[in-house]
């Protein structure tokens, strides 16, 4: 198992930003949002790790 976690996080190229998730998170709690809506709000406290970020919004849908 922890082979496969560290697989995983080298292959990933964006991480959460905990500061952000939060509020995210409660404007979901709070809020009445579409999933469409949470969704994007999730993605957008994400942080590249690598890479051009417009290549990979346009890969990801970001």
């Amino acid at each position: 198992m922890d082979g496969e976690f560290k697989t995983l996080f080298a292959e990933a190229k964006w991480k959460l930003d905990w500061e952000a998730f939060e509020k995210v998170y409660d404007a979901i709690e709070k809020g009445d949002l579409r999933e469409s809506e949470k969704i994007d709000m999730l993605r957008k406290a994400c942080i590249l790790l690598e890479g051009d970020p417009e290549k990979a919004r346009a890969e990801n849908k970001l």
